[in-house]
């Protein structure tokens, strides 16, 4: 009996490691951000929107242009700040998560690195 609650606890421990490094895909978005803000009403979490540009050429399905993600380095968190302060393009580096954990941000979308593109 013993020998079957290490197993499970074993199980549930690395299931709980690989939701929390793993990533399903990295990537990356260009644009111009729109927000960023902290919120959250337990957990207090970065959220950011960027604007993708584009637009919707049919009447039928609206296309969103904006892409939300979460930040959860400070250093980042600086640089898309002074991104915005200076109204400059930028492209987020990005992994996504399998699952969204509440402590660490509203989206599956974690962007942990900034390139400034110029002025738009």
């Amino acid at each position: 009996m013993k020998t079957f609650i290490a197993i499970v606890f074993a199980l549930l421990i690395g299931f709980g490691a690989f939701v929390f490094y793993a990533s399903y895909s990295e990537g990356v978005r260009s644009g111009v951000l729109m927000k960023i803000s902290k919120r959250g009403y337990i957990f207090k979490t970065h959220e950011g929107q960027l604007n993708i540009g584009g637009f919707d050429q049919t009447n039928d399905v609206g296309v969103s242009n904006v892409w939300e993600f979460s930040v959860t380095d400070e250093l980042v968190l600086e640089q898309l700040e002074d991104a915005m302060d200076h109204s400059q393009r930028v492209k987020l580096y990005y992994k996504e998560k399998y699952i969204k954990l509440p402590w660490r941000g509203d989206t599956k979308y974690f962007v942990y690195d900034v390139e400034t593109l110029g002025q738009y």
